[in-house]
């Protein structure tokens, strides 16, 4: 998602339609990602671990601010 990131930042300064095109475009992997865990977890490791996941919305906007500080600042100088 990161990659989403830092290339939607530079086309537009809405966020949240970074966040769902991001989220959208990695969904197959996603989906992969909470089989596996499923498959290889016992029930409880991999519920909380899909819980840590669901929550990482703010870290995501976090980077989003990151993104365009470290932009910013390169312009700069």
């Amino acid at each position: 998602m990161t990659r989403y990131a830092v290339r939607l930042s530079r086309e537009t300064q809405d966020d949240d339609v970074i966040y769902a095109t991001a989220k959208g475009n990695c969904s197959e992997l996603d989906a992969e990602l909470v089989a596996a865990l499923d498959r290889e977890l016992p029930p409880e490791t991999a519920d909380k671990i899909k819980m840590q996941m669901a929550e990482q919305a703010p870290n995501f906007m976090s980077l989003l601010g990151k993104i365009r500080a470290d932009r910013a600042s390169k312009a700069s100088q």
